[in-house]
């Protein structure tokens, strides 16, 4: 009986480490590439006029007040996932990682357009990001993440059905996603 419970307890250790080097990983990866684009804030310019700018010059930069938006869905029967990151320069990457343990798929997607970036900034500051607590993944999950200057985040996830984020959160995600397709959609 006492045998049982000792390989209860093996595994979990044994799943705790395996969570435990995981997050590491993941953490040493997302402090490098936080490293990296910090070289690429720049500030926000209010007498930047989305409406004159050209679509395919450079997009209006976020404000120095975040560096990046991460969002994207996993879980499932695989435990896949698809991330995306918008940086302050409008660039618009995806990793998507298909299965636990596996290595991620990094593809660069494009920009997004001046007009979409300053509507990005406004949702943000609209919804009041940093003070929504919301924790709440299922099965398949969704997650919002915003990445500061100061190497700090504050993330947003939820599942489906009674897991669901605040609405002026999944408003958020749901355009985030809408220029991500619109990138998608200029690829082409």
């Amino acid at each position: 009986m006492y045998l049982k419970y000792f390989f209860i307890a093996a595994a979990f250790v044994f799943i705790a480490l395996s969570f435990a080097s995981c997050c590491k990983k993941h953490y040493a990866q997302k402090n490098a590439e936080t490293e990296e684009s910090k070289t690429k804030i720049t500030t926000f310019s209010d007498t930047a006029n989305p409406n004159e700018a050209d679509k395919t010059a450079s997009p209006t930069p976020l404000p120095a007040m975040f560096q990046q938006v991460v969002f994207g869905s996993g879980g499932g029967f695989t435990g896949g996932v698809t991330e995306y990151t918008l940086n302050p320069d409008g660039t618009l990457s995806e990793a998507a990682k298909i299965a636990p343990g596996k290595e991620k798929n990094f593809k660069q997607l494009g920009m997004v357009a001046s007009a979409d970036m300053e509507a990005v900034y406004n949702e943000y500051k609209s919804i009041n990001f940093k003070m929504i607590e919301h924790s709440q993944p299922g099965n398949m999950y969704y997650y919002l993440q915003i990445n500061y200057p100061d190497n700090t985040n504050h993330r947003i996830t939820w599942g489906d059905g009674d897991k669901m984020c605040p609405q002026n959160v999944h408003h958020f995600y749901m355009s985030l996603m809408e220029k991500t397709r619109k990138v998608r959609n200029l690829e082409k």
